[in-house]
């Protein structure tokens, strides 16, 4: 389970699986405040032929949308002055 926050449009993931061999494989939720780009990004995922991606619009600084987007991960502030998040004890 990959789990992206702040997700923008998604490029970072919509834009590198359309060609990887294991895309049908992946499952995704990308997190982005933003309505525009939540659309923006659920119709390129769609686009892309990509149905284990999932945009969810969702603020990505609060504990909770984490934790619901992958159960298991705890998120702890202040690396690099973003998040750092934490999952079976090391860091993502």
């Amino acid at each position: 389970m990959l789990v992206s926050l702040c997700a923008g449009q998604g490029h970072e993931v919509i834009g590198v699986l359309p060609d990887h061999p294991r895309r049908d494989d992946v499952r995704a939720v990308l997190v982005e405040s933003d309505p525009c780009n939540v659309i923006l990004g659920r119709r390129a995922a769609a686009g892309q032929g990509l149905p284990g991606v999932e945009v969810r619009q969702a603020d990505a600084g609060v504990t909770v949308t984490v934790t619901a987007a992958r159960p298991g991960l705890t998120p702890e502030s202040g690396y690099d002055g973003g998040v750092r998040v934490r999952f079976r004890g090391s860091s993502l």
